[in-house]
């Protein structure tokens, strides 16, 4: 490198940005480190905003003549730091990294820009945000040219996966019990419309699985992703307690596939139509599908953050009913080794994820992901989620993994080819892209975060449970009865729901309370004008419940009227606090003590 002077331009106002810039220092080989501040005039600065950084988004290094901006600024830092000092070292290890440094940059950025906010200092606004800067940030962000390799063959897995989903339900699963036969089927809120398939539901599935077959080999792509994904949402969206989270993650991904030309490559789309081929994307597409699973296994392991889970259970008391499993079984009552699976797995996700962006680690990532996952699937019945999940974590490889293992399997040095630039769409298709990305982004970042925004535990009340990925989190069992009320001659009717429900049904209503209160609408609007003759019937309902095999306590109010309860996205106060501590548990509801009294 040449003599040239080195310059960090950077907004002093942000005292994080001033105390790294004070604190990282450079190889004295290199020369000086100037430090710039990005509020003053400075012909660095004109330079900067000529070229269409936002100074706002990031910093920016100017080396041997040439801009670094951002998560590019932070990882050159790195490149030409010294080793001198913890600051330093630590600096180096982290972002020596080009993928870890984007990964890990937007959330210092955010960081950054709220910690600005709370000090009330204004943005400096050097691009004035002008079309022309806009799109150039655009074209940076999600437009850049990336190998089509990885997307290709994500996709001919994701349509294997839907057609062996397809055709796993329709020879394995009782779809009559679950979808034929019930007479009442609970529905999402917002979604009561959806009309019920019934006995359509085979005639779907074989639809679904013939639509697979055309993502897997890129035919007819639009229209096999469009007919996969509105399928599959409509399945979904049949039963409420049919939900399942790795089915919820299949319309994620359906969904993003409708969106995404990932049949430009490796497709008999394009091989019939040269036209369509080509061998890279806009950047956007692959960084969709990353975002995707990123989100999805670091929520994974923050829903595990709360105290019973801390506490051990219910993890203890499952593995306990598995002492029996080869190899493994003896451990499942050990206090330390359920200590060890439990904090294990928070580990796994919080910090296995963002290290999935790391090259030097995610290999090992991956390997280590496998594992667990088989021991999952051997110990739990999750159903496809752990597979979907680590096919899916592939993704996060380089663009053209694919093409490495191919060099690899022939025993051939791998050079990456050359991308060829991609002519970026017109500034106002880049902004609409950008829009809905954002508001999926926003979408996928806020949902399974709702739950912080109601009263109480959600494990117990249910409110945010659903769409937040907290998997294999909490063991419910309860009873519930309904109580009608002619409110004019004042005779009560108490009614078992079971002769109205089937199969999953049974075990999951008495402890979801949005179910209970539709329940509770069933029988005001049908059951009690029809069987008993009685209109504007109240309706109350008497159960208890179990959390993670504490004592049973009362769920629902018995004493508010629920056919006067209308469903909404609020605070629901007819949903009873729960007050028994995870201690308060007899001794027959813990298998470990079970097991133990036996041995």
């Amino acid at each position: 490198m040449s003599q040239q002077p080195i310059q960090l331009v950077y907004d002093r106002q942000c005292p994080a940005c001033e105390q790294y810039a004070r604190l990282v220092n450079i190889r004295q080989s290199l020369g000086e480190l100037e430090l710039i501040n990005a509020r003053d005039e400075s012909a660095v600065m004109d330079e900067i905003s000529a070229a269409g950084f936002d100074i706002d988004e990031g910093m920016v290094l100017k080396l041997d003549g040439r801009l670094y901006h951002g998560a590019d600024a932070m990882h050159m830092m790195a490149i030409i730091g010294t080793r001198a000092g913890w600051f330093n070292r630590l600096n180096r290890w982290l972002f020596s990294s080009r993928a870890f440094s984007h990964a890990a940059y937007p959330i210092l950025r955010a960081g950054r820009n709220l910690l600005l906010k709370l000090r009330g200092v204004t943005r400096i606004n050097n691009l004035r945000h002008s079309p022309a800067e806009s799109s150039g940030w655009l074209k940076r962000t999600l437009f850049m040219p990336v190998d089509a390799a990885s997307v290709a063959v994500f996709r001919m897995g994701f349509g294997l996966i839907m057609l062996l989903d397809a055709l796993g339900h329709l020879r394995w699963v009782q779809l009559d019990a679950m979808y034929v036969q019930p007479p009442f089927m609970f529905r999402y809120y917002g979604f009561e419309w959806v009309p019920l398939l019934r006995g359509d539901i085979y005639t779907l599935y074989v639809v679904i699985a013939i639509a697979s077959l055309g993502i897997i080999f890129g035919l007819f792509y639009r229209v096999s992703a469009l007919v996969v994904a509105v399928g599959t949402a409509w399945i979904f969206l049949q039963d409420q307690s049919q939900y399942l989270n790795h089915i919820y993650l299949l319309c994620l991904y359906a969904g993003l596939m409708v969106f995404i030309p990932a049949h430009r490559y490796w497709s008999l789309e394009a091989r019939f139509r040269p036209a369509l081929y080509s061998p890279t994307l806009p950047s956007w597409c692959r960084l969709a599908l990353v975002l995707q699973i990123e989100i999805i296994l670091i929520y994974a392991g923050l829903v595990k953050l709360n105290p019973d889970w801390l506490a051990l259970e219910p993890l203890g008391s499952w593995l306990a009913k598995r002492a029996d499993m080869p190899l493994f079984g003896a451990l499942f009552i050990r206090d330390w080794a359920v200590a060890v699976a439990a904090y294990g797995i928070i580990v796994v996700h919080l910090v296995g994820a963002p290290l999935l962006l790391w090259k030097k680690t995610r290999l090992a990532v991956i390997v280590f992901y496998a594992c667990f996952h088989v021991l999952n699937h051997f110990v739990f019945d999750i159903g496809v989620f752990p597979w979907v999940t680590l096919f899916a974590s592939l993704i996060c490889f380089d663009p053209d993994w694919p093409r490495q293992v191919f060099a690899w399997l022939k025993r051939q040095s791998y050079v990456a080819p050359q991308l060829k630039p991609i002519a970026p769409p017109a500034f106002s298709v880049q902004a609409v892209i950008a829009a809905v990305f954002s508001v999926w982004l926003s979408y996928q970042l806020l949902m399974p975060a709702r739950n912080v925004a109601y009263a109480g535990d959600v494990a117990w009340n249910e409110q945010g449970h659903r769409f937040a990925w907290r998997m294999k989190l909490r063991s419910k069992q309860g009873e519930v009865r309904f109580r009608i009320i002619d409110p004019r001659s004042g005779m009560s009717y108490v009614l078992n729901p079971n002769s109205l429900l089937r199969g999953r049904q049974i075990y999951k209503m008495p402890c979801q309370p949005d179910m209970i209160l539709q329940m509770a609408h069933h029988y005001r609007d049908v059951i009690a004008p029809e069987r008993f003759k009685i209109l504007n019937a109240e309706v109350y309902a008497e159960g208890i419940c179990s959390l993670n095999y504490r004592r049973p306590a009362t769920l629902i109010n018995p004493e508010v009227d629920l056919a006067q309860i209308e469903r909404h996205l609020g605070n629901n106060d007819w949903i009873l606090p729960l007050d028994v501590p995870l201690d308060d548990r007899r001794d027959y509801d813990d298998p470990r003590l079970l097991i133990k009294e036996r041995s």
